[in-house]
Order: C-alpha cells, then sequence, then structure tokens
C-alpha cells in the first residue's frame, strides 16, 4: 500500500511541475505580446 502512495504522490508532483511549466509558458506568451504591443505604441509614437 505504502508503494502505491508514493507513486500517486509522485504522479501528482509531475502533474503540478507541468502545469507549471504550461502557465510559465502562457505568461511568457502573455508577456511577449504585451512587449510587442508597446513596441508597436512606441513607433508610432516616434513618426
Amino acid at each position: 500500500m505504502r508503494g502505491r502512495v508514493g507513486i500517486i504522490h509522485i504522479e501528482r508532483k509531475v502533474q503540478w511541475r507541468d502545469k507549471w511549466i504550461v502557465n510559465a509558458k502562457c505568461m511568457n506568451g502573455l508577456l511577449f505580446s504585451l512587449l510587442k504591443k508597446q513596441d508597436r505604441i512606441i513607433k508610432q509614437n516616434e513618426k
């Protein structure tokens, strides 16, 4: 029984890590698109 609980715990940890990685990638994507928008606004203001 104890071994199975350990495996479930590891699986949960992996799922949590994967979720964190996915969230980090989403955040990076959002930050990147925000920066690109800011760049466009700055370039428009320079004209």
